[in-house]
């Protein structure tokens, strides 16, 4: 490839982003997916007396996270660092976490790219009333309690946060999302 990439996918719970992050890195030469629930999950069944610590959550913000960042963001850096292109399928619910993606991929000299999964409320909250994922990457009891949670703190994500920036808000937005990606991908090939 003439330059890295780093996708990096954005929206709320049960938008498709672990989905689609899997579908997307068929495209991708030489690519790690960076899964945030798999970090989560990790540090829930082997470091939960951290991971779960009320001061910690009290006191995490983007510029002061906690493990379930600090982990995935030290692999971001190191995969980058040895050639290889990313993936990244967590919420991004803040600018400043999705700056500091982007500044990471900067100093790389990466193309950054943000995929916003931005579907209807009703949608996600039938997902999340069918779904059958587990629970271990949560912080909070329930994915109807994180979503509804969500709907308070998330900032939407703009074009002018990403070199390339792509909104899926129907199946068919998926679908073209999907094209653009194999042709940007390709084009650095």
């Amino acid at each position: 490839m003439k330059k890295q990439v780093v996708i990096a996918m954005c929206g709320k719970t049960h938008s498709g982003k672990t989905f689609f992050g899997k579908k997307i890195a068929r495209l991708v030469p030489k690519n790690v997916i960076i899964d945030h629930d798999v970090v989560a999950a990790f540090l829930k069944r082997e470091f939960n007396n951290i991971h779960t610590d009320p001061k910690i959550q009290a006191t995490r913000t983007p510029t002061n996270p906690d493990m379930r960042l600090l982990i995935p963001q030290l692999i971001y850096d190191y995969s980058l660092r040895n050639g290889y292109n990313v993936i990244i399928t967590a919420a991004h619910t803040r600018k400043e976490i999705r700056r500091q993606q982007r500044e990471i991929a900067k100093k790389y000299g990466a193309i950054f790219v943000l995929v916003f999964l931005n579907l209807p409320n009703k949608t996600l909250e039938k997902r999340v009333n069918h779904s059958t994922k587990p629970t271990n990457v949560l912080l909070r009891p329930n994915f109807k309690i994180e979503l509804k949670k969500q709907h308070t703190y998330f900032e939407n994500p703009s074009p002018e946060e990403a070199d390339f920036f792509f909104e899926v808000k129907t199946n068919t937005d998926l679908k073209n999302v999907e094209g653009d990606l194999k042709n940007l991908i390709d084009s650095q090939s």
